[in-house]
């Protein structure tokens, strides 16, 4: 509704000779006494025209119900300026009931679509995933599924951190517990190990009990002989996972040791040719502290060894010339001040593509009275594995939604396992096998609901119209995650819905004396169930017809 709003005011720019739409702003309100919808148009453009904001107000009234009328109840002014829009009910019903139809999308055709790079969870391939990347996981995972909703052309990846100093550590960590079962004289004490987690025992165990030969003669060797096949064993774990928890198949999984191999030198000849590499003390720099980063970075060591910016570099390069008209990267909240280092060095490689990085928190998991603490090297963190026994995916997806991503959160198990409307998983599911309960009846009692593409009786009733008037702001929602990437905005909106409906339901009666209105309000029911599969569906949700 807000875009249909939107065009309308810039009609109103056009015959006052302003091409600046960017100060058509339309809110909703809060307070139904101050309409459906406001905008303080009346203020922006005042200060473009040296106009009083009321007087403004008042001409874009008077331009609105002239040319719209049939679109408003009525337009009020407000001071200092704010123009308050009153839908018509005919335009209210006619946009919500669009979706009585089955496979009605909305048309997002208005908007640029862009062909989108997105990385996202790119955990290190050093043991399972954890409830951390699972939120990444899923966030990411419903962001993608709402831009291709939208209609942009999205393209996912996954970054393999299997280029640096953690692969070491993985193989010390397998041999520790494999050498012991294998004869393997070991150095190697527990406190200098990194990972301690049971996945990484299991696995070791598995090596000795498969008659795995360890190759090397020195420790050192048999280590780095471990390297690979360890590497690989644990990020066949992660893809077998994503899998099982329903994420739909990365479009390339990018390597670090080959970008290493195949990019290093294309990156330190391009950095030459824009003259931003030089030697000091012996190290390689790259000149970022000129385009925006704090200082420069070193990129190649004293030593000769490469540090980890090198190859996230030369990962943003190679996205870039791949053709994306956007990149976007889903960190932990931890890499903030990481960000900086990278968009510099973009700029250093004189590349124009833009790079947008959202950022995500950490989760906890409680018991009600107490916080699991978690620590992947001591062996400590929850895995979604272990999440996975105590809660249904579902419900997990739906409290990882929950809240905004850059919130930290906390999961109750003891709430979450519950199977009733003490969990809020239940709110919205409860609404949608009410919904199916009502259509079913319907049936019963008449016949296959008719759809309908005209309404008379529609919207009169209080309640009836506050459910029309949340349907509406559908799409609304839509373009405001198109432009935050912020989930959490749908299932908040979910929510809403549900309990419009839960008011409408208490209210008013669906199926009645009155055949038309019986029609027309089990056409109203048919719209929202299919706006609830829809949303069911961009979370990942399975929706539960009979509880």
């Amino acid at each position: 509704m807000k875009n249909f709003l939107w065009n309308i005011f810039s009609e109103y720019l056009k015959i006052i000779n302003s091409n600046d739409k960017s100060i058509i702003e339309i809110l909703k309100t809060k307070d139904k006494k101050f309409g459906d919808y406001t905008s303080n148009i009346s203020l922006r453009l005042s200060k473009k025209i040296n106009k009083n904001p009321l007087e403004i107000a008042e001409n874009i009234k008077l331009f609105l119900l002239k040319n719209y009328q049939n679109y408003f109840d009525n337009i009020t002014v407000t001071k200092p300026g704010f123009v308050n829009i009153f839908l018509s009910k005919d335009l209210v019903v006619k946009s919500a009931m669009k979706f009585n139809k089955k496979n009605y999308k909305p048309d997002f055709n208005f908007l640029k679509k862009e062909k989108i790079n997105y990385e996202y969870v790119s955990a290190n391939p050093t043991g399972d995933l954890h409830i951390g990347h699972a939120r990444n996981a899923i966030v990411g995972s419903i962001i993608v599924k709402i831009l291709k909703y939208i209609g942009h052309d999205v393209y996912t990846e996954y970054y393999i951190n299997d280029g640096g100093n953690q692969m070491k550590i993985l193989a010390e960590s397998v041999y520790y517990y494999f050498a012991p079962l294998a004869g393997h004289e070991m150095t190697l004490k527990k406190d200098s190990v990194g990972y301690h987690g049971k996945e990484i025992v299991s696995f070791s165990k598995k090596l000795f009990d498969d008659g795995f030969i360890l190759k090397g003669n020195t420790e050192e060797e048999r280590i780095d002989n471990l390297k690979k096949i360890s590497g690989t064993y644990f990020l066949n774990e992660i893809k077998s996972l994503l899998k099982k928890i329903g994420l739909p198949k990365f479009d390339k999984w990018t390597s670090e040791s080959q970008l290493l191999n195949e990019e290093t030198n294309i990156l330190f000849e391009k950095l030459k040719k824009e003259n931003n590499i030089y030697e000091f003390e012996g190290a390689t720099w790259i000149r970022v502290d000129k385009f925006g980063d704090v200082k420069d970075r070193v990129l190649i060591k004293k030593d000769g060894t490469f540090t980890y910016m090198v190859a996230d570099i030369a990962n943003h390069m190679n996205k870039a010339k791949r053709g994306f008209d956007l990149l976007v990267n889903l960190w932990g909240k931890d890499h903030h001040g990481y960000e900086p280092r990278i968009q510099a060095s973009m700029k250093a490689l004189n590349i124009d593509v833009p790079l947008e990085v959202d950022y995500i928190s950490m989760v906890q998991i409680t018991d009600g009275s107490s916080i699991v603490k978690m620590s992947k090297r001591a062996g400590t963190s929850l895995r979604i594995k272990d999440i996975l026994k105590k809660i249904d995916m579902d419900v997990f997806i739906y409290f990882i939604v929950s809240k905004a991503k850059e919130q930290e959160m906390e999961i109750n198990v003891d709430i979450a396992s519950q199977q009733d409307l003490s969990n809020p998983f239940y709110y919205t599911q409860y609404a949608n096998a009410r919904m199916s309960q009502i259509i079913e009846k319907y049936k019963m009692e008449f016949s296959e609901p008719k759809i309908l593409t005209s309404f008379i009786k529609l919207g009169e009733e209080e309640r009836e119209r506050d459910l029309l008037n949340k349907m509406i702001e559908f799409e609304d929602i839509i373009l405001s995650i198109n432009k935050d990437r912020e989930p959490s905005l749908i299932l908040n909106y979910f929510k809403d819905l549900s309990k419009a409906f839960n008011s409408y339901y208490a209210s008013c009666q669906v199926i009645t004396n009155d055949f038309e209105l019986s029609e027309e309000r089990i056409n109203l029911i048919i719209s929202l169930k299919n706006q609830f599969n829809i949303i069911f569906n961009l979370i990942g949700i399975k929706p539960i017809d009979k509880i």
